[in-house]
């Protein structure tokens, strides 16, 4: 994931450093400020704990929804949605979570 982003990044810097419809001094300014967005969001920590937060707290809302639902409406099945986006939320903090082979010291 790191990659693609690193990828995406010196792609757009290489597409200001191009263009010839900016003075040199506005493209030293753009690239100086993507440089530091990109490490800016590397390094955000908060940004990752409450995205933890969010996905742990739809997860856990999941399932608390599905028994809900299991006791009120017996008959029934419980919604594919519902299965999905807890799957979908526990997929994406394993994502998260998990260890990347990045290598951080630049």
């Amino acid at each position: 994931m790191s990659d693609s982003r690193d990828t995406a990044n010196a792609a757009l810097i290489m597409k200001v450093a191009t263009d010839p419809h900016l003075d040199e001094k506005d493209k030293a300014i753009i690239i100086n400020r993507l440089d530091c967005l990109h490490e800016k969001l590397e390094s955000d920590r908060r940004l990752h704990r409450m995205v933890a937060v969010l996905l742990g707290s739809v997860a856990l809302l999941t399932i608390i929804g599905a028994f809900c639902f299991t006791m009120y409406y017996r008959e029934q099945n419980i919604p594919d949605g519902l299965v999905a986006l807890g799957s979908a939320s526990i997929g994406g903090l394993t994502g998260l979570l998990a260890p990347s082979r990045t290598n951080h010291s630049r």
